[in-house]
């Protein structure tokens, strides 16, 4: 019983192959960069009535062969070509165990596209039965092309239930990858370049094509607008469960622990105040307040080691200066005048935005007194 049960195990992870041959990621890699056209393998949207079981499986098989107008072929190479045979196929699923009506999932509906007519008809369906055995060995299916719309494409009517193991599969991100990969292959197979990479390998990282910089930046507006709101529901929780920070020192200490971003604190006192919570957003504010101080110290710090800086290396330019004097190169010195006024020019600027902070901050104090 126990090589038994190691070896179903075994099959159940052999369940599909998710396993691309060697050598078809470099192709589709090489493939990309020389702009072929991007295969894809996707799960389609379910209806507004989202029906599960055989009945919604018995609805797509007659999706996919337009009622009868269309041949559907199955696992063993049998067409189906009207509505009569059609109920034959759902009648085999019935007796395999598939429930009319069920809460989770029977069955995968899967659509394999190639952008525009490149692909023929023929050569689809020639794709479609290698993928089939491949991907699907151990599952009962039917699949259909159709050429009616802007791109030839497959379609497949899956039960999800292997016939050897008895388990069901349900595919992931990865699973639907290495579909497509293995799709992008049967293509190349017959002479078609394709390629089949992702988003992130592209240089894309969204799906409106977004370049990574861009995309980057949006997601750090969203965290920005949702940061401040974690804290305030904590605080809401504690004040509930009554524990109170009612001095500065505690709150200070509360914001060190969360890690709340110190730019924050004026927008999480404005909403704790509109909730009610009037002691927390006023401590909230000395907290800020205490904050702000502290910066306009450090940028006093940072502020005095520039000028110390900027010194030494005006007196550097000044003896360079007079050696460029001594051999009367007149270009080199007036660069170097240019140089020293830029230098100061940068130097009063800082010094007036600290001057403007500093007074800022006085306003506001002698406003609250």
């Amino acid at each position: 019983m126990v090589i038994e049960d190691v070896l179903t195990v075994i099959k159940s992870i052999k369940q599909a192959p998710m396993y691309p041959k060697p050598g078809s990621k470099v192709k589709n890699l090489l493939n990309s960069s020389r702009k072929r056209f991007e295969v894809m393998v996707k799960i389609p949207k379910p209806g507004k009535k989202q029906l599960k079981g055989l009945k919604a499986a018995a609805r797509h098989i007659f999706y996919i062969g337009r009622n009868g107008e269309l041949n559907i072929e199955d696992e063993n190479g049998v067409l189906y070509g009207n509505p009569k045979e059609f109920k034959d196929v759902i009648r085999n699923w019935k007796q395999s165990g598939m429930p009319w009506e069920s809460e989770s999932k029977t069955s995968i509906n899967l659509v394999l596209s190639v952008p525009g007519k490149h692909v023929s008809h023929d050569i689809l369906k020639e794709v479609a039965r290698e993928f089939g055995k491949e991907i699907f060995n151990e599952y009962h299916y039917v699949f259909a092309t159709h050429d009616d719309s802007d791109n030839n494409h497959i379609h497949f009517c899956i039960n999800n239930r292997n016939f050897v193991t008895e388990q069901n599969f349900h595919p992931n991100k990865y699973d639907l990858q290495n579909m497509r990969e293995c799709f992008a292959e049967k293509l190349r197979e017959r002479g078609i370049e394709c390629s089949a990479t992702r988003r992130y390998q592209r240089g894309l990282y969204d799906r409106n094509n977004k370049p990574y910089e861009e995309y980057q930046e949006e997601r750090k507006e969203k965290w920005k607008k949702a940061r401040p709101y974690r804290f305030i529901n904590f605080l809401v929780q504690e004040k509930d469960n009554g524990v109170e920070y009612d001095s500065i020192e505690k709150m200070a200490r509360l914001v060190e622990e969360k890690r709340v971003h110190k730019d924050d604190i004026f927008h999480i006192s404005k909403v704790l105040y509109a909730k009610g919570l009037k002691k927390e957003s006023n401590l909230f504010k000395k907290v800020a307040k205490q904050h702000e101080i502290e910066k306009l110290e450090k940028e006093k710090e940072k502020l005095g080691a520039k000028i110390l800086s900027s010194e030494e290396l005006k007196a550097d330019i000044k003896e360079l200066q007079k050696i460029f004097e001594k051999h009367n190169e007149e270009s080199c010195s007036q660069y170097l005048d240019n140089l020293l006024s830029m230098i100061d020019e940068n130097m009063k600027q800082e010094i007036k935005k600290l001057h403007t902070k500093e007074q800022e901050l006085q306003l506001g104090n002698n406003k609250k007194r």
